[in-house]
C-alpha cells in the first residue's frame, strides 16, 4: 500500500503506509516540467516513471534506492528522448527512435544477448515446429541452433549443414517462414528464393530466381516476405517485382496473370496472413489488404491505403 507522487519543486516521493514520506533521487541530468508522469509497476513489482514532456524513462532501482534510465546492450533511452510515447493497454511502450518503430515491454520477460553468435548483423530469425532456430546474417551466413541453445551448423548452399561457423550459403537470407508441410522458405535480397525439404541432418534445397526469358520465374531477386494462407498456398513478396504466387514450380506474378491492374503493390517490404482470407501487404506505394478467396487470380483487387494530406484519417 504505498503511493506515489510528485512535489511542487518536482521530486519524486513515496508515502508509505506508516504514513513516512521519502523522496527518491534522479540521474542528475534528468529534468522534467509538467507534473502529467505515468507511473507503472509491472508484474515484477518493479515501478517504472515515463515523462511525456521530456519522453524520459526511468525505473526505481531498489539497490540503490534511486530512480535510473534502462539501457540496452548498444545504447541508452537517452537516444529516444526526442519523441513521444505511448503506453497501451497491456502496459507496454511505444516510441519512435529514427525511422523505426519500438517498444518496451514491461513484462517479465527478460532478454539474454547472445554473444557467441557468428556476427552481430542478424537478419532474420525464426523458430521452426521442431523448436529449433535459424538465424541468418548480413554476412551471408545461416546459422542453425538447437532448441536449447546448441550449434548444429551453418547451412551450405548444397543443403547440408557444416560445424565451420565460416561457411557462408552465399546469400543473404532477409525472411524466413515454414509452411504447413514443413518446408522452410527463404528470401533472400540478390539471390531469389530458396526453399528447404527436411532430410534428417541435411536438407534438399532447390532455388528459384527471375528470368527474363520465363514469365512464369520469381518477378524479382530480392524476397523480403513469405506467407502462407489458409488453402496452403505461399504468397512472396518481392522488392522490385511485386507479389507472387507459387503454383507447382511456377510463380503467377504480374508479368503473367495475377491482379492485372495498376493498383497493386510493386515494392513489398513485408507481409502478414491474417485468417479468414485476409494478406496485408507494406509496401513503398502504402498499405494493401488483398482476399485470398478468389475464382481467377486475374480478378485478385488490392485495397490500397496510402497516405492523404487533406485526410486525417488516412494512412500516415
Amino acid at each position: 500500500g504505498n503511493y506515489w507522487g510528485v512535489c511542487e519543486n518536482y521530486d519524486i516521493v513515496r508515502l508509505s503506509a506508516d504514513g513516512k514520506i521519502k523522496q527518491f533521487p534522479r540521474p542528475s541530468d534528468h529534468q522534467y516540467s509538467s507534473y502529467r508522469i505515468h507511473f507503472k509497476e509491472d508484474n515484477t513489482g518493479l515501478l517504472w516513471l515515463v515523462f511525456p514532456d521530456t519522453n524520459d524513462l526511468l525505473y526505481l532501482d531498489t539497490s540503490a534506492g534511486a530512480f535510473v534510465r534502462p539501457a540496452t546492450f548498444e545504447r541508452s533511452l537517452q537516444e529516444v528522448r526526442n519523441t513521444n510515447f505511448h503506453k497501451d493497454s497491456q502496459g507496454n511502450f511505444w516510441y519512435i527512435h529514427e525511422h523505426e518503430i519500438e517498444y518496451l515491454s514491461l513484462q517479465n520477460s527478460p532478454f539474454e544477448h547472445c554473444p557467441s553468435l557468428l556476427d552481430d548483423e542478424v537478419r532474420a530469425i525464426m523458430q521452426d515446429k521442431s523448436g529449433r532456430y535459424w538465424l541468418s546474417f548480413l554476412n551471408q551466413k545461416v546459422a542453425l541452433f538447437s532448441a536449447q541453445g546448441e550449434f548444429l551448423g551453418n547451412l551450405g548452399n548444397d543443403g547440408k549443414l557444416y560445424k565451420n561457423r565460416e561457411h557462408s550459403l552465399g546469400a543473404s537470407i532477409y525472411a524466413f517462414k515454414q509452411d504447413s508441410q514443413g518446408r522452410i522458405w527463404m528470401g533472400s535480397k540478390n539471390h531469389g528464393l530458396f526453399m528447404l525439404e527436411d532430410l534428417n541432418g541435411s536438407f534438399r534445397l532447390q532455388q528459384f530466381q527471375h528470368d527474363e526469358n520465363d514469365p512464369y520465374s520469381l518477378s524479382s531477386q530480392a524476397v523480403y516476405a513469405i506467407e502462407e494462407d489458409d488453402q496452403g498456398r505461399i504468397w512472396i513478396g518481392g522488392f522490385s517485382g511485386g507479389l507472387n504466387l507459387y503454383q507447382d514450380g511456377k510463380f503467377i506474378n504480374y508479368f503473367n496473370h495475377l491482379g492485372q491492374n495498376e493498383n497493386r503493390p510493386k515494392v513489398i517490404r513485408c507481409m502478414k496472413y491474417l485468417g479468414n482470407n485476409q494478406l496485408m501487404i507494406g509496401a513503398r506505394e502504402g498499405l494493401f489488404v488483398m482476399s485470398t478467396d478468389f475464382d481467377k487470380v486475374e480478378n485478385i483487387h488490392f485495397y490500397h491505403h496510402y497516405k492523404q494530406a487533406e485526410n486525417l484519417s488516412s494512412l500516415s
